[in-house]
């Protein structure tokens, strides 16, 4: 089954970390259609308040909508630039008409300075398989609706402990099953005529 990457097109509901450039739209700050640029462009967060941000991402007019959809995930690269004993933590969310979802937390170590990606195609863990709002299987429109975002969960330490997480890429992974739709049955695929 085919993971298809959407691109972010626009803010979502929750837009509460800073972009770098300053100025530059939060969606952009994380739009690299081509690769990463890494220290170039990110949003970044750097205090206990539990920031969050989601994005809009593009539709996928090319894909026909009756095959259902496996899985979504959020592709992002992050890191941190702080070295110390402090925690740096973190979450995947998605938000589907107007409900939240929030998958596991993400621990980044004293020394996790160097840009990961975190990529639901191999994280199995970074996968939302149902529809939070439904509770049911992704339907294909959903999907494409839906925003995916991260929360910075990191509590400072109150003793200088400080952070800041950086957030650069973003995809919106759609795991779309091909084989999922029963095949149409006709005369020109061997079925009965009528």
């Amino acid at each position: 089954m085919p993971v298809v990457e959407l691109l972010p097109v626009g803010n979502g509901a929750f837009s509460a970390w800073t972009p770098f450039p300053a100025g530059t739209p939060h969606w952009q700050s994380i739009f690299d259609p081509v690769g990463s640029d890494d220290d170039a462009t990110f949003l970044h967060s750097s205090d206990d308040t539990q920031r969050a941000e989601t994005m809009r991402f593009e539709s996928a007019p090319d894909l026909p909508r009756v095959h259902p959809v496996s899985w979504l995930g959020l592709k992002a690269r992050l890191r941190r630039t702080v070295p110390g004993e402090l925690t740096v933590s973190f979450a995947s969310r998605l938000y589907s008409a107007g409900v939240l979802l929030q998958g596991p937390t993400v621990l980044l170590g004293a020394g996790a300075t160097a840009w990961t990606t975190y990529d639901p195609a191999v994280l199995v863990a970074w996968r939302f398989p149902l529809d939070p709002a439904s509770g049911a299987p992704w339907t294909y429109p959903a999907a494409l609706l839906a925003e995916l975002g991260i929360v910075d969960l990191t509590f400072d330490d109150g003793a200088g402990g400080v952070h800041d997480l950086r957030w650069t890429l973003a995809r919106k992974s759609m795991n779309v099953n091909y084989w999922g739709v029963p095949a149409v049955r006709g005369p020109a695929h061997g079925g009965p005529r009528r």
